[in-house]
């Protein structure tokens, strides 16, 4: 177990870091140490907000798309304000690009959701006739059903 005047010497050498002008998020305060943990990290930077020591200088995005993390700077302020959570249809927008980006995922995908969306059955021309169903396009239809279009004529 680590002792706590070592602890604090890492810090101090933080607090000087921070002073001269370096801004740090949690990160980077567990780097600069040999001996302190995450939490250790964390819960000092906690402290420092809560008295007023630090301020958050500004966010950014973790690269697992887990939740924004603040970077820190030395001093009293104004806190910069936390970036908002995206909506449904932004994390959809931004999905589909991404999947338009690969063509194969994509044309993959176009696949899979045009055998779902289909209205008729999907059978081979030797079934459908056993079942009394003709090809009419890309559909099969009943015989003596109609036609699904009034100007569509029989095939």
């Amino acid at each position: 177990m680590v002792k706590k005047k070592v602890l604090d010497i890492d810090r101090e050498s933080v607090r000087l870091r921070m002073e001269a002008g370096e801004q740090m998020g949690t990160a980077a305060v567990w780097k600069a140490t040999a001996t302190g943990t995450y939490q250790w990290a964390y819960a000092t930077l906690s402290r420092w907000h809560k008295a007023g020591l630090v301020h958050v200088a500004q966010w950014h995005k973790r690269s697992d798309g887990g939740q924004p993390q603040p970077t820190y700077a030395w001093g009293p302020g104004e806190d910069a304000p936390r970036p908002a959570r995206f909506t449904a249809q932004d994390k959809a927008r931004r999905y589909m690009e991404a999947l338009k980006a690969d063509t194969e995922r994509y044309a993959h995908f176009c696949a899979r959701r045009s055998m779902r969306e289909r209205k008729s059955p999907f059978m081979d021309p030797i079934h459908a006739a056993l079942l009394g169903y003709k090809r009419h396009g890309k559909a099969w239809i009943k015989k003596d059903e109609k036609l699904p279009h009034p100007d569509a004529s029989a095939a």
